[in-house]
């Protein structure tokens, strides 16, 4: 029988399911993680990244018993190698020379994302290999506590972040509000990338209406609290559902395009091309739109004198105030910092995960639908806010692939004469 073929091959970032599961010990330690998951995300100070380094530390006792990694696994790692790597003829390669002490090393992103890549790809697997009972355990914990979390960031919203500021003011300066309602509102991005797993995992058990309120009410916080790119995310993942439940393999076909197009030819569309590059008007949007059109004109740039090897790693700290930590745009930072290869390594990813999720779509298309729509609110949120080494934005990516991948077990076991062969066409 073709390994293609067997039922033991797992999820998009998956593994073979074991032969026997781990101790019980572990799948307890897996469900209190998964349910501090909302409440670090709120009040945590992006503490998503260690929720993913402890379970993927101690997953890491188990999922070495599994089969060779699948394809995606290796493209993270050689993306990491390849960045780190470049970090040679970074700007700030300057730093190695001034290491002499514990915050002068965890200022480098080289050997962190160099970790990050196992942990983050072991919790993933980690949670694919709980047992049936302690994965509906975590799952069910996720949910409640997102509902919990999502009534806190309304009452936040309503307070401009007050109860976020409190909670951070002991021991330091209060916090200012507009930075309260900034931080406070970094629950709304956890829970975007979690509200489709958990909506599909209750999919025929709840009213509709309660995944319903949920979106608004994460529309509603979000804007109160002056973030737009949840919102923005929440509704192309809307618009990306209702295309695949149209047609689930023809809509993730599409979906694969257009990431890897978005991730070869994004510095193109800031190029000048005639007279001017793209812009927008200067009466529309907020003034974090030009700000931000103005960096990603400033990067592609930089990009097309230096294409091929990119300027290294953290480079993009490397420009002052034209380039403000990092260019707000995934592709355009794997460009600007990796040349070539990163960029096409991140493309190789996402378009080998939409390959995987299209496959499913011939067993289960609604699954499908799912998975590609909360891809697509990730993919967004990182080509208009945050860095593409940011700790904890990679361990809130890993979250939500465990998640997408553990609800795609559940729905097998559930109903298996349905979804035969649905776990088994993502090898």
């Amino acid at each position: 029988m073709n390994i293609s073929d067997s039922p033991a091959a797992a999820a998009p970032f998956a593994a073979p399911a074991p032969t026997r599961f781990p101790p019980r010990w572990f799948g307890a330690l897996m469900i209190v993680l998964f349910a501090l998951i909302m409440p670090v995300a709120y009040a945590g100070n992006q503490g998503e990244a260690v929720i993913v380094a402890v379970g993927g530390g101690f997953s890491l006792l188990f999922v070495f018993r599994l089969r060779a990694p699948p394809l995606g696994v290796v493209l993270i790692g050689a993306l990491a190698i390849w960045a780190a790597i470049s970090f040679a003829w970074s700007p700030l390669a300057g730093r190695l020379y001034t290491i002499h002490r514990y915050g002068d090393l965890e200022a480098l992103t080289a050997p962190k994302l160099l970790l990050q890549a196992v942990l983050d790809c072991a919790f993933v697997l980690g949670a694919l290999i709980l047992p049936p009972d302690q994965r509906a355990k975590a799952l069910k914990l996720t949910g409640i506590l997102l509902l919990a979390v999502m009534g806190v960031l309304m009452i936040e919203a309503a307070e401009g972040g007050q109860i976020y500021g409190f909670l951070n003011s002991f021991g330091k300066h209060p916090l200012r509000a507009d930075l309260a309602k900034r931080d406070a509102a970094r629950g709304c991005y956890a829970v975007v990338l979690v509200f489709w797993p958990l909506a599909l995992l209750t999919w025929n058990k709840i009213p509709v209406a309660i995944p319903g309120v949920v979106a608004a009410c994460l529309v509603v916080s979000s804007l109160m609290l002056g973030v737009d790119a949840p919102v923005a995310a929440l509704l192309l993942s809307l618009v990306v559902f209702g295309g695949m439940r149209v047609n689930a393999r023809l809509g993730a076909w599409v979906c694969m395009v257009a990431v890897v197009v978005y991730f070869l030819a994004a510095p193109l569309v800031f190029l000048p091309h005639g007279h001017a590059a793209a812009d927008i008007p200067s009466d529309m949007g907020k003034e974090s739109w030009h700000i931000r059109v103005s960096i990603w004109r400033f990067a592609s740039a930089l990009i097309a004198h230096r294409p091929l090897l990119g300027y290294g790693l953290d480079a993009s700290r490397a420009f002052g105030d034209a380039i403000p930590m990092h260019p707000h745009d995934a592709a355009i930072q794997l460009w600007l910092e990796t040349g070539v290869l990163g960029a096409l390594l991140g493309a190789l990813f996402w378009g080998w995960l939409f390959f995987r999720i299209q496959r499913v779509g011939r067993e289960d298309p609604v699954w499908a639908a799912m998975a590609c729509a909360t891809a697509a609110a990730y993919l967004l949120i990182s080509a208009i806010s945050f860095g593409v080494w940011q700790e904890w934005w990679l361990g809130l990516g890993a979250i939500a692939i465990a998640c997408c991948a553990m609800v795609l077990q559940t729905r097998r076991e559930v109903r298996p004469e349905t979804l035969k062969g649905g776990l088994a066409s993502l090898r």
